[in-house]
């Protein structure tokens, strides 16, 4: 499915329905994890597609948690609010539906956080709330 520039129209459940919105929100939408990969997407609101079907909405990453099945796909982004809540670790396997590459969230802690300087700070926080909680007990 080719994205037009909008009106888009995104579709969370039956008779859930957000929109309209044009192409650049709704890849925000994706990239915020407000998009999940069982929502669906339309540019008229007859025709809806899976939005991890929309290659502009970026979503081609799944989760792979050992002994579970993969979830997802999600845009890189999206996966932000794992890191930060501790659902996701730095060892989390990834893989990418698109070139099939396998990842890990640490592999892709640029692509997630958005530059290099934000997942040092990141680290570095991590490491001081680990080392308290540490010595808390």
């Amino acid at each position: 499915m080719s994205a037009p520039a909008g009106p888009w129209y995104l579709q969370i459940a039956p008779g859930q329905v957000f929109g309209p919105v044009d192409l650049a929100t709704l890849q925000s939408w994706a990239e915020e994890g407000r998009v999940g990969p069982t929502h669906r997407v339309s540019a008229d609101r007859r025709q809806w597609a899976p939005a991890p079907q929309v290659p502009e909405l970026g979503m081609e990453w799944e989760v792979c948690v050992p002994g579970a099945p993969p979830m997802g796909p999600y845009h890189i982004r999206a996966l932000r609010d794992g890191v930060l809540d501790g659902v996701l670790t730095w060892a989390t396997p990834l893989k990418n539906v698109r070139t099939k590459a396998a990842s890990t969230v640490r592999a892709e802690s640029t692509a997630i956080f958005g530059d290099a300087a934000a997942v040092e700070r990141l680290r570095a926080d991590l490491a001081e709330v680990r080392e308290a909680a540490a010595a808390a007990q």
